[in-house]
């Protein structure tokens, strides 16, 4: 009965200390896992923060882009006012330059008809 005391015996002890390992490495193992999650953890934590600032500054670019285009807009479409107005402008003073050079033709003609008449009486007349 001594020898099977001593076997279970050495079994609950074996047993024990097999249970105790047992513990010590899922406690090692657990704590292996949870050290990668904490710092995986960490790792997306300072990504998310990195991408949040990441999409910030674009969206603060892009804001200042879209102002810098509305400026653009703004500028264009003075400038084409301002060409509008200034070929309307051009029309009228060719239109008016035309006028006048009709008008001074007409003047000479009628000065030079008024100088041949004249010249004509007076040849006429120093010929009589």
């Amino acid at each position: 009965m001594e020898v099977l005391f001593i076997y279970i015996f050495i079994f609950v002890l074996a047993l024990l200390v097999g249970v105790f390992i047992g513990k010590l490495i899922a406690k090692n193992t657990s704590e292996k896992v949870i050290s990668e999650l904490e710092f995986n953890n960490k790792h997306l934590l300072n990504e998310d923060t990195s991408n949040k600032l990441i999409i910030s500054n674009l969206t603060k670019d892009k804001t200042d882009v879209l102002e810098a285009k509305h400026a653009i807009d703004l500028k264009l479409s003075d400038k084409v006012s301002e060409i509008k107005y200034l070929e309307v402008k051009l029309n009228e003073n060719k239109a008016e330059v035309e006028k006048l050079q009709e008008k001074f033709t007409k003047d000479f003609e009628i000065l030079a008809n008024r100088i041949l008449e004249e010249k004509s009486t007076t040849f006429t007349k120093q010929n009589k």
